[in-house]
């Protein structure tokens, strides 16, 4: 099995709870995925999730269709739904994770 294309873990600094962006794959610059939220939360399960995205987006690939074929991505993170500021945190770093990464590795500009 390949590694993930992005795997970014991040950790808030008001509240300590930890998040991650994994991205597996890019399939014509693009993947989808969700959001796993629960204590004890890590980036391997994330990684998990995200490779299962992929698997998931493959399967429905039907050349005949309509149908764009994406990538798999995953967020998670140790927050749950009682967690003060969850929605802060998630706002706030994965702005930063856009701001700062790209496939290439290289900066990305964004408007803020």
């Amino acid at each position: 099995m390949n590694a993930p294309l992005i795997s970014q873990t991040w950790t808030d600094h008001v509240s300590g709870r930890r998040g991650f962006l994994v991205v597996d794959r890019l399939v014509r610059g693009v993947s989808s995925g969700g959001l796993r939220m629960r204590e004890g939360c890590t980036l391997d399960e994330v990684a998990g999730l995200a490779r299962g995205m992929t698997m998931k987006e493959a399967l429905h690939y039907n050349a005949e269709g309509r149908y764009i074929p994406l990538g798999g991505a995953k967020g998670g993170s140790t927050a749950t739904r009682r967690t003060p500021r969850r929605t802060a945190f998630w706002c706030a770093t994965c702005a930063r994770c856009v701001r700062t990464s790209r496939p290439s590795g290289r900066p990305v500009r964004t408007s803020a």
